[in-house]
């Protein structure tokens, strides 16, 4: 029988990993580079670029002209802030 669950291998289990296959550190200190930090949020790298330039998004680390790195203490810590009980909350912490 062709997809007989005793025989068939099992599906395999989604992961937290980033489109590049790296799994994204869960230790809140660690330093995530800008695709690890996009992929977490849901959003582009161009976006959080946007943000970086225009402000609105979650504080990062400049290591150097370059290099841009997000704790992910802080990316978890702007994804709270922008919790709404209401669609006329603006994004603060209800």
């Amino acid at each position: 029988m062709l997809n007989d669950p005793a025989t068939s291998p099992p599906c395999p289990v989604q992961s937290t990993a980033e489109p590049s296959g790296r799994p994204i550190p869960t230790d809140p200190g660690v330093l995530l580079f800008q695709d690890e930090a996009a992929h977490m949020l849901g959003v582009s790298a161009r976006t959080l670029e946007s943000w970086r330039l225009h402000g609105g998004g979650p504080k990062f680390v400049r290591i150097s002209r370059g290099a841009v790195r997000y704790r992910r203490a802080d990316l978890e810590s702007w994804i709270g802030s922008r919790v709404c009980a209401t669609t006329s909350d603006l994004g603060r912490a209800a």
